[in-house]
């Protein structure tokens, strides 16, 4: 199977072209440009560079969110362009999964954090779990949701306190280095916090998990794909405001 796999869910644009399930070329950019200038070119120097033919494409893995609304709308406008063009499926992979799978087989839970403003973070608790053959495959913890930094460290302890024992955390994603110095100073279980290069967004992780992923029958027509935003925008908000509706849903 070959795939391109498209990240544009936070700062890191990222571009991978897989061949038989091993990456032929990776690209990974994290500055001020936006994925609309980025994410296209650095494809076309990918295929330069691979010498692969959109032809030979089988399916699109793209990062279908939560994360920048604006990232996501050009990466999803991309992937389906492709796949239209092309007559080949979308491979919509959850961007807190894809930053969980950087993590691969990390002995203890896994906490991605996007940071996502209004003092909250779009987080999950996943884990690995591995059969004899030593097969490791990524486990859902707790659902992904737009959360509070508090409420998503409470969640921790709460399953530290079920467990019975204490277990180590590795956070991860642009939300554990904002909220860094926070969750230093309140976690009251083992963790870490990713380093940088291994911290952020990376279209490899997120071309590998959509491998995964599709071999589960887990993808889309084009005309089918959307992207799961997880909250309303910004625009959106103050509009509900505005027409007094205070919730932030």
């Amino acid at each position: 199977m070959n795939l391109i796999a498209l990240e544009s869910s936070g700062m890191t644009a990222g571009v991978a072209v897989f061949k038989n399930g091993e990456p032929a070329g990776v690209y990974d950019i994290n500055n001020t440009r936006t994925h609309s200038e980025t994410l296209m070119p650095m494809l076309e120097e990918l295929k330069l560079m691979t010498g692969i033919s959109l032809s030979d494409i089988d399916a699109v893995a793209v990062s279908a969110g939560p994360g920048s609304f604006t990232g996501l709308r050009i990466g999803a406008a991309a992937a389906k362009g492709i796949a239209e063009a092309l007559d080949i499926p979308v491979i919509p992979v959850p961007a807190l999964e894809a930053l969980a799978f950087r993590m691969y087989a990390y002995p203890g839970y896994i906490c991605p954090m996007m940071d996502a403003r209004h003092s909250q973070v779009f987080s999950g608790i996943y884990a690995f779990s591995s059969d004899k053959e030593n097969d490791f495959e990524l486990k859902l913890i707790k659902k992904g949701e737009a959360i509070s930094l508090d409420e998503q460290l409470n969640a921790l302890a709460e399953l530290a306190q079920e467990k019975q024992s204490a277990f180590p955390v590795m956070f991860t994603g642009d939300g554990a280095k904002v909220y860094g110095d926070e969750i230093r100073k309140k976690a009251e279980f083992p963790f870490s916090i990713a380093p940088g290069f291994l911290r952020e967004q990376d279209g490899a992780a997120l071309a590998a998990y959509g491998e995964i992923l599709y071999s589960k029958g887990l993808y889309k027509d084009a005309a089918d794909f959307a992207p799961e935003y997880m909250r309303l925008s910004q625009a959106e908000r103050l509009r509900k405001e505005a027409d007094g509706d205070k919730s932030l849903v």
